[in-house]
């Protein structure tokens, strides 16, 4: 994905233009496109299949909702953290919605 890409695997993250960034956190930008993985096998043969790369962020997510395991679960929390959303500030609602008030308050 990285030489597909043009990221260096060898810089540090501060270094990656934000398109790179998207490209690890989130993946592809064309739903489905396929990465080729080179590789050499046991056996010394170059050797290559094609897959697709979901990100960082959404391979966690699947992990998290798939998994049966306490354990795993729990390790995975320890990358998330609960904020609320910046333009609802948790509130779960559309500005538009939020624009509304009545006797001071919004709905």
């Amino acid at each position: 994905m990285c030489k597909q890409y043009s990221i260096p695997t060898r810089a540090p993250v501060k270094e990656l233009s934000s398109k790179q960034r998207d490209v690890i956190v989130w993946g592809t930008p064309h739903k489905g496109e396929k990465i080729r993985i080179d590789y050499t096998n046991s056996k010394g043969e170059d050797r290559y299949y094609e897959t697709t790369f979901s990100g960082v962020i959404p391979n966690l997510q699947r992990r998290y909702q798939e998994t049966s395991s306490e354990y795993i679960r729990s390790k995975l929390e320890e990358f998330m953290s609960v904020r609320p959303c910046p333009p609802c500030r948790g509130k779960r609602l559309r500005p538009e919605a939020l624009a509304c008030h009545r006797g001071g308050k919004n709905i």
